[in-house]
């Protein structure tokens, strides 16, 4: 397959850079200061996150810092470890996961002169800061005579991932267990295997995952491929054929739901996925169906996870470089239910009015919040007073409220400001569907619904 393969598989391995599209590159100046604990600044913009303990970037081109269970330890580098040297482009921080960070350096060959050098993988354990090389290097050494280039993407407890190049051929996954050597199973590219992902903490390499979870597959010409795909119980997040949306899958169940347009990285851990295109970086919350965006010309597309924190890149104007900010998300979907909260009271009774849509802004991430998976949820039922007078109590202070009954009845202002509101609402001969709009300043909104019904008069 074409190179549209490469992209789909690289994005299925575990532990991947997703600043790697931002490396080096330059943005326009940063708005306000995104907030956060600051980690440190990074020389190039980069941080590797294996998703749940470990971060890592170049502090500069001698110094690695590693941020695990809320510690940071420095670690020095050997020459020609560091993307700021001279040679191609590539080396440094490639990727975390199991313990494990993956580094490219330029070596001295040990069969040829002084001088001559090979691009080669080595791990530094992230608990210890030692560096140490994997087994079966000579099978990795990438050599200036070879036709084959081997491009790192992952490691994890028992694996190293990459692609291997080979005079313009299509590229090729390859796996090896760095503590033998030994070639490792990569999951099959039919359409039988959509149910098998990578996982280079497995010693086998490959993992099954639940039903009814598949990969996403098409074909190209007589060659068949698989796109983006992350798996972590239990839910699976995959980018549809032909660069469609990012969606959201579950164990146990069959219907899915669409967070993002498209995303060529993705990474999944404890509770979220994060990923990033070319106009934001965005977090998505499992358990309240909450995405959260930052801009890209804040940061580039720099993002991971870590532990229930994203990590992100700040660009810093003033001093020059990137920072690196933890962005905690604990407390996200407590705030996406207070902000869409809307209590509908009418003749003594009330119920809380299922949210249609919902957008904000998240302040303690400094991010802008749209709630996606609750449109599923059935609206409750309330039995309408004698006077068909209706409150409306919200979580938010909006300053505009609207109603309507049905889905084509006209919208009407409610009465009153602040959180409370007020709706005169027509007598009803059967049980109808009321819909309320709020919105305040700088773009925040949300859609309710309520199904009323008539009561006494």
């Amino acid at each position: 397959m074409t190179r549209g393969r490469t992209a789909r598989a690289r994005a299925a391995r575990r532990a991947v850079l997703l600043a790697a599209a931002a490396i080096g590159a330059v943005a326009p100046a940063a708005a306000a200061a995104t907030p956060g604990e600051n980690l440190g600044r990074s020389l190039n913009g980069g941080v590797v996150t294996d998703g749940h303990r470990t971060a890592a970037f170049h502090l500069d081109a001698e110094t690695l810092r590693i941020v695990r269970d809320g510690a940071t330890r420095d670690v020095a580098l050997p020459p020609n470890c560091s993307p700021s040297t001279a040679y191609a482009n590539g080396l440094g921080l490639s990727a975390a996961g199991g313990g494990q960070l993956l580094l490219v350096c330029m070596v001295q060959r040990p069969d040829a002169a002084p001088g001559q050098l090979a691009r080669e993988p080595r791990l530094i354990d992230a608990a210890t800061g030692v560096m140490h090389v994997p087994a079966g290097i000579a099978e990795w050494r990438t050599q200036p005579e070879s036709p084959t280039v081997y491009h790192f993407d992952g490691v994890g407890a028992a694996g190293i991932s990459a692609y291997a190049w080979d005079h313009g051929r299509p590229a090729m996954p390859v796996a090896r267990d760095w503590r033998t050597g030994a070639l490792l199973p990569q999951p099959g590219e039919t359409p039988q295997d959509a149910g098998k992902v990578a996982d280079l903490d497995r010693s086998d390499g490959v993992q099954r995952m639940c039903a009814p979870l598949a990969r996403f597959g098409s074909e190209q010409g007589a060659d068949w491929g698989f796109w983006p795909y992350q798996y972590e119980a239990p839910y699976g997040v995959g980018q549809q054929p032909a660069v469609g949306p990012i969606v959201v899958q579950r164990c146990g169940e069959r219907t899915t739901t669409t967070i993002a347009d498209d995303s060529p990285s993705l990474q999944i851990g404890r509770g979220h996925v994060v990923g990033a295109s070319t106009e934001r970086r965005f977090a998505y919350a499992f358990g309240c169906g909450v995405r959260l965006d930052w801009s890209v010309v804040d940061g580039g597309r720099t993002i991971g996870l870590l532990d229930d924190a994203v990590v992100l890149a700040e660009l810093d104007a003033a001093a020059g470089g990137s920072r690196i900010v933890r962005v905690p998300l604990d407390g996200l979907c407590a705030r996406a239910a207070t902000a869409g909260r809307t209590v509908v009271a009418s003749g003594g009774r009330d119920v809380t009015a299922a949210v249609r849509a919902l957008s904000y802004a998240d302040t303690p991430t400094g991010a802008s919040a749209r709630r996606l998976a609750s449109l599923r949820v059935r609206a409750p039922q309330l039995t309408l007073g004698p006077a068909g007078r209706t409150r409306l109590t919200l979580g938010r202070t909006a300053s505009t409220v609207r109603w309507r009954i049905g889905d084509s009845g006209r919208w009407r202002a409610a009465g009153e400001s602040g959180r409370g509101w007020r709706i005169d609402l027509p007598r009803l001969g059967r049980e109808r569907l009321l819909t309320v709009r709020t919105s305040a300043g700088d773009g925040e909104a949300a859609t309710v619904a309520v199904r009323v019904r008539p009561g006494r008069r």
